[in-house]
Parts: C-alpha cells; structure tokens; sequence
C-alpha cells in the first residue's frame, strides 16, 4: 500500500507518518513502523486500524485555501505559516463531515430535507429562529 495515497488511523491517531510499510493480507493489516523490526497485525473486524485515501490533494476549493493561508501573516516562533501548516497537515477528510459538503460543490447541490427539528444549543430569540429556518426551507 503506498503510504502518500492513504491516511492510516490507529487508535483514533493519525500514525502514517511514523508507518515504514502497511499492507493487508486476509483478515489482517501488517503494519511495520519506522526504526522498528518488529511488524505489527491488527485485524480488520476491531476497527482499530482505518486507512483513508487521501482525498484532498486534487480538490480546487482546498488547493484555493492553500493559496489564500500562505498570505496569512501569522506566524510560528520560527517564522513558519501556521494557518498553511495546518492546512498542508491535512490528508483526508471524511466523507460524512461538513467540510467534505464544503469543498464538494456537487454535494452542496443536493437537495437539502427540511425539518422541524432545530438545534440551538445557546438559545435563540424568534428572529433568530426564523433567520435559520428560511433558508432551509426554500425549496
């Protein structure tokens, strides 16, 4: 498995970067990490392993935030962008998430189901109510 193509989580951490080889053979992922002999197997059914492919490195409205976080002018203690940083730290981003629906133009078209089940975890007076519902009830 080439590890510049896939994100490799493992008890919820982010470890393809300290990953040597991954591969997955039957039932079982065989994980080798770096400065390490030993090779580690996990098996597939417990979900402690989940690989992602990387799916933000041809996407235009992510390459365009890139481009935009490098003239932020805030900076590390050793003069490095800290905004790009983050951004170029990201691999993947999962399917489900509200960034996904951002940066997924085709996703943003689908029509939206309106419902009557609001959330305002801080409380909301009636205009502010009405100033969420509207626009989620156009059809």
């Amino acid at each position: 498995m080439d590890l510049n193509d896939v994100t490799v989580i493992i008890d919820g951490v982010d470890k393809t970067r300290m990953i040597e080889i991954c591969d997955k053979h039957g039932g079982f992922y065989y994980i080798k990490f770096i400065n390490n002999d030993k090779i580690y197997n996990y098996n597939i059914n417990t979900n402690r392993v989940r690989i992602f492919n990387n799916n933000v490195k041809d996407d235009d409205v992510f390459t365009y935030l890139k481009k935009i976080a490098k003239l932020n002018p805030l900076k590390d203690k050793k003069d490095g962008n800290l905004l790009l940083k983050k951004y170029n730290s990201i691999r993947y981003v999962p399917e489900g998430s509200v960034l996904k629906r951002y940066l997924n133009a085709s996703i943003n078209t689908m029509a939206i189901k309106a419902s009557n089940d609001y959330i305002f975890p801080f409380g909301a007076n009636n205009s502010q109510i009405e100033a969420v519902k509207m626009p989620l009830s156009i059809k």
